[in-house]
């Protein structure tokens, strides 16, 4: 009786025996998979990558106490090859005589998976001129130190690009930095990651050493034609100056600060130059600025203004932009910087409200008081940073789930202890949080854990939940 009411289900439900196969598929499943994967095991449904993951998933499931439930997401194949994005909702019934087995509804979230990539391709976009932005080009860059035995940095800056503006105007100013974006992907390598940092301002990450051809790429690049591009004469070319390094096993922040100073020699030896940083820059520029102190300030400003970039304004905490360069650590693997990690985000429940009920102002008051209460709960390996608005991320790096839920639950209770009233807070009628607990998956990268867990909160808002702790491991 009970198989044939999931028969007639319009939602797809399949239920999985203790050593993974599946025992039932209604016809949605069937129709989700282009086949009854009845004959088959839960994980060869699941795509190679995430066929560990599952079997994670349905241990856990197994494990736990009926009736237990339990979600999961994760990448699926459809028969004709086609990667499926389902999210599981799992139930154990073993102990149930009809079922014996893990019940699992199956949704396709594929369309929504997509949607988030998109959106997640242009937060790392340049609007303008289509290649990547300055997140993008940090993300590249320590990725390429990370991985890669050697790799070539370039900083590109288009010369006398503010008279251009002033000459021509700022619509055909914008089209000369297509045009000459354009012309910098088709002269460099196909593998080259070209990326718009600033507003005239350019540069790359090449895997590789500086070629004898890369070199003469390089020294066309430094006066470029763009009359054809624009179809105009009144903007005929444009001069650069390219300041070059040599990447490999180093720290970022050292790479960027000489691709710097090779940009600054390129200038001072009049424009229109490509220079590769050497012991010779370094002297040409202290010899240029009069003294060495200007290089040590330089370097202190350098350090300076990238610490200000990365830190929100009004809490103090590290901000959007500092966890884009954590989001790409890749947890887990031989080499891996951590060997687990775990997610928590934080979102303020009902604050939108609270602001329209107390004022902006006060709303500021109530972000900083959230944030110092987060920083204080966190340990001290924790990484805490105001993803923006009302959205808090914590990173915890070396923390499994359980640790992690333990930490979620000392944030919850600390921002309750606060007592911020908010006369639609809540029963209690104060502001409270909604905290999501997820885990890097061994192999993935901190971004997946950071959507996934966000996901989950959004879910958990739609559904009422306030001032809980959410998540599955």
């Amino acid at each position: 009786m009970q198989h044939a009411l999931l028969g007639l289900a319009p939602a797809a439900i399949i239920v999985v025996g203790a050593h993974g196969q599946v025992n039932f598929a209604n016809a949605a499943a069937a129709r989700l998979f282009g086949c009854d994967p009845s004959s088959l095991t839960l994980d060869d449904l699941a795509s190679p990558p995430a066929r560990d993951a599952v079997t994670g998933y349905r241990t856990a499931l197994s494990g736990s106490a009926p009736p237990m439930t339990m979600f999961f997401s994760g990448e699926f194949r459809h028969v004709d090859g086609r990667a499926l994005w389902i999210e599981i909702l799992g139930v154990n019934l073993t102990s149930h005589a009809q079922i014996r087995g893990l019940a699992l509804s199956l949704v396709d979230a594929t369309p929504h998976r997509q949607e988030i990539e998109a959106l997640s391709r242009l937060a790392v976009t340049d609007a303008l001129t289509g290649v990547g932005n300055r997140t993008h080009f940090m993300q590249s860059l320590e990725a390429a130190l990370r991985d890669l035995p050697e790799c070539v940095v370039g900083s590109i800056d288009v010369d006398q690009f503010k008279s251009v503006n002033d000459r021509v105007g700022h619509a055909e100013g914008d089209r000369v930095l297509v045009a000459f974006a354009r012309r910098l992907v088709g002269a460099l390598p196909d593998k080259a990651v070209v990326c718009r940092v600033g507003g005239d301002e350019f540069a790359v990450v090449i895997p590789g050493a500086l070629t004898p051809a890369l070199r003469e790429a390089f020294g066309q690049l430094a006066r470029v034609e763009l009359a054809p591009d624009l179809g105009s004469d009144e903007v005929k070319f444009v001069t650069a100056s390219i300041g070059l390094t040599l990447g490999g096993k180093r720290n970022i922040h050292a790479v960027t600060q000489e691709t710097d100073v090779a940009v600054f020699v390129a200038k001072i030896r009049g424009r229109q130059q490509v220079v590769v940083h050497d012991a010779d820059t370094a002297r040409e520029l202290r010899a240029y600025r009069g003294d060495s102190e200007a290089i040590d300030r330089l370097a202190e400003q350098n350090r300076r203004l990238h610490a200000e970039a990365r830190t929100d304004a009004l809490t103090g905490l590290a901000n959007r932009r500092a966890l884009a360069e954590v989001e790409p650590l890749i947890v887990g693997n031989p080499g891996s910087r951590w060997a687990t990690c775990a997610v928590l985000f934080i979102d303020v429940d009902c604050f939108g409200r609270y602001n329209k009920l107390y004022g902006d102002r006060a709303g500021d008051i109530a972000l900083q008081a959230i944030a110092s209460g987060l920083q204080a709960a966190a340990r001290s390996t924790d990484l805490v940073y105001r993803k923006g608005g009302e959205e808090f991320v914590v990173i915890l790096p070396h923390t499994d789930f359980a640790v992690a839920w333990a930490v979620a639950e000392r944030m919850r209770e600390k921002i309750a202890q606060l007592d911020i009233v908010h006369a639609e807070g809540g029963p209690d009628k104060k502001v409270s949080v909604l905290v999501s607990v997820g885990v890097v998956r061994p192999g993935g990268a901190v971004a997946s854990a950071v959507v996934a867990s966000g996901d989950e909160a959004m879910r958990a808002k739609e559904a009422g939940r306030r001032g809980s702790v959410v998540g599955s491991p």
